[in-house]
């Protein structure tokens, strides 16, 4: 799955580069340039396949490392990340 997510990243890579829009007069909706539809698609074709890296893709036991570190912190140092050093409450 990683390796289709990075040959999906490079599409993207390459699509992104649109140089067969730029002499195009073509409207959409009445107000959209062509370049600027074709913009919009990448970004939402980006965050889908972001979507998709961080669903199949992601390392298993960051969350867990994370909560340990959380829990070291509160018995390090007597409560949340959040509290100051004197003990003061911020």
């Amino acid at each position: 799955m990683k390796i289709l997510i990075w040959i999906l990243i490079a599409a993207l890579i390459v699509a992104h580069h649109d140089f067969w829009n730029w002499e195009s007069d073509q409207i959409f909706f009445g107000f959209m340039p062509i370049g600027l539809v074709y913009h919009v698609g990448i970004s939402i074709a980006a965050a889908l396949v972001w979507a998709i890296a961080c669903t199949f893709a992601w390392p298993k036991g960051v969350d867990q490392f994370d909560d340990q570190l959380e829990a070291n912190m509160k018995s390090d140092f007597g409560g949340d990340r959040g509290d100051r050093v004197d003990g003061a409450q911020s």
